[in-house]
């Protein structure tokens, strides 16, 4: 494909953004992770959009002006701001008309915003070409579940917890099957506060530190969990909610029977949660408790799990086929957003038969060929190096 791609992660806290181009290693450094806000500070009395912050000397005081709330995109006048500075000769210094884009929505993203983004894409910027899908559509391009010597595996769950939302995805065959239902997410530490007015950076207590009488300590007992704790036990504070290793487990129930085994063996962790300390060993073990006891419950931890949904959507755009993937200019000239739901099949949900009765006759083989059965219970945790 000719047309560079910029690759955007629109992320509720930051974007993983880069371009690619036709010669890839000298364009994959320029990577950037942007703060997906305006920032308001006080102390240098100056507003940064996006990138800008960058140059932010004085952090004391500071205002953010979110675009995105909730997992979705709120304020399309602070989001624009912050594409525009992306483009811009202060970062990629792109010209849009003569390139393509591939941008990442949220889970669910309701219809009426997904015509706006198309707007935007097509109409404000008039890119030639849009590729549009969840972070989690991604990951079969991306290194997660890689092993030496054996190719991707078939089916696979992706766990996404980030800024805003925790989901659970199942991967059948490279596209998204099912997406279940989105759910939130020595004990006691001396946390001695920044000083932003001097540019101290604030550190944990340790037991021969001295604290000074213009440090500022915040003592930190079950605080340190507790907000973790609720990805996992969202009824501590009240919400009628499943937690997030019974959502697993709900989710593989109600995939084919004859597959289960291969989706408990193909857990992936990604989104800026999933780095919590000791988190994929909670999991784990609560994971362990709820699986069959003849199948193996595999979890997979990226590198970064910040920037695993922008890496697997770069591989996605260096790939030749990229460019038949897309919508076209043209086409949404034609038919609008409808060229969007038409193409981009993988953001809603994609209803499939629990019961191996209901398969067709020719798909049985091929299903029976995937079964794979574990003797006795056990658990592995890979690392993505």
């Amino acid at each position: 494909m000719k047309d560079p791609i910029i690759v955007l992660d629109n992320g509720g806290s930051t974007i993983k953004a880069g371009l690619v181009g036709n010669r890839r290693k000298e364009v994959e450094p320029s990577s950037r992770i942007i703060q997906n806000a305006v920032i308001r500070s006080k102390g240098d009395k100056a507003s940064y959009i996006g990138h800008e912050f960058e140059a932010c000397k004085d952090f004391a005081s500071l205002h953010y002006r979110l675009p995105i709330e909730k997992g979705y995109v709120v304020d399309w006048d602070a989001q624009k701001a912050i594409w525009d500075g992306i483009f811009s000769d202060q970062v990629f210094n792109i010209d849009t008309t003569e390139a393509s884009i591939l941008i990442t929505e949220p889970y669910f993203n309701l219809p009426n915003i997904q015509e706006v983004y198309d707007q935007f894409v097509f109409e404000e910027y008039e890119f030639q070409s849009c590729y549009r899908c969840t972070p989690a559509a991604l990951i079969p391009s991306g290194t997660l579940f890689s092993q030496p010597a054996l190719s991707p595996p078939e089916c696979m769950i992706v766990v996404d917890s980030g800024f805003s939302f925790t989901h659970v995805v199942p991967i059948m065959e490279g596209l998204i099957s099912k997406l279940a239902d989105p759910k939130r997410n020595s004990i006691i530490r001396e946390y001695i506060l920044p000083d932003l007015s001097r540019n101290k950076q604030g550190r944990i207590r340790k037991p021969n530190d001295i604290v000074s009488d213009e440090d500022q300590v915040l003592v930190m007992n079950n605080e340190r969990f507790v907000v973790p704790e609720l990805i996992f036990r969202p009824d501590d504070i009240g919400l009628d909610q499943a937690g997030l290793p019974e959502t697993i487990a709900h989710c593989i129930s109600l995939l084919p029977e004859d597959l289960q085994g291969m989706f408990w063996s193909n857990i992936g962790l990604i989104g800026g949660n999933t780095g919590f300390p000791g988190f994929r060993e909670r999991l784990q073990q609560e994971l362990r408790a709820l699986a069959p006891v003849e199948w193996e419950v595999t979890i997979y931890e990226a590198d970064d799990p910040i920037t695993e949904a922008y890496k697997s959507a770069y591989e996605f755009a260096s790939r030749p086929g990229f460019s038949q993937q897309v919508i076209s200019r043209a086409e949404y000239a034609e038919s609008g957003s409808n060229a969007s739901r038409r193409k981009f099949h993988n953001w809603h949900t994609q209803e499939i038969e629990k019961d191996k009765g209901k398969q067709r006759e020719d798909d049985r083989p091929q299903a029976a060929s995937r079964t794979r059965s574990k003797v006795g219970s056990s658990s592995t945790i890979r690392n993505r190096r």
